[in-house]
């Protein structure tokens, strides 16, 4: 939540969001907001046999059944779903942005999280974000007393773009390798 309140503070738009333990509350939220996704509070993983799965971030349209009551014992974070043009995932290394557009295609055409599924259904394409949104993207993990951070945004057809969070330590190799950039050796001039 300190993510979301400190990129709302610098003038990131963020999708509508609702943290709660309450099965009233999502019902009313839903109710108002429409077509929502849900995410754990924390990404842990989970071992089932001998396999670990992941709770990934998941879609709740209207129509959707859901029983809400054992929100008591693990609470979640709502949000409205954001139609999208494409995920946005942001490298920012000291003061430099480095940011890669992620489309979801084939099998995974209107998923939610393109992480759920194969990498053979994803497109990647170098992205420019405006000047003024990558110097908030500077201020916000600066903010944080960090030199490194990936960020995770939604380029909605409305032409806005989203915060969702900030990974601390997120992966960026797969930026690096798709978007044809020069992370590891900005890493080297920083560390130099």
């Amino acid at each position: 939540m300190l993510q979301l309140e400190n990129a709302q503070a610098l003038g990131m738009t963020i999708p509508l969001t609702l943290v709660t333990s309450s099965a009233l509350e999502v019902q009313h939220f839903r109710n108002d907001v429409g077509e929502i996704v849900v995410k754990p509070m924390a990404k842990v993983p989970i071992e089932v046999g001998e396999k670990i799965h992941a709770i990934y971030t998941n879609r709740i349209s209207s129509e959707t059944k859901v029983n809400f009551e054992l929100l008591s014992q693990s609470p979640a974070i709502f949000q409205q779903e954001i139609k999208r043009i494409c995920d946005i995932r942001t490298i920012v290394v000291g003061k430099k942005v480095f940011s890669l557009g992620i489309r979801q295609v084939g099998a995974k055409t209107g998923g939610v999280d393109y992480r759920i599924g194969a990498s053979r259904d994803l497109q990647f394409e170098p992205v420019k974000l405006p000047d003024e949104l990558e110097q908030k993207c500077v201020r916000f993990v600066q903010g944080f007393g960090l030199s490194f951070s990936a960020m995770d945004f939604i380029l909605g057809e409305d032409g806005e773009y989203y915060f969702l969070e900030n990974n601390p330590c997120g992966a960026l190799k797969f930026v690096e390798n798709n978007g044809g950039y020069d992370i590891s050796g900005e890493f080297a001039r920083i560390l130099s």
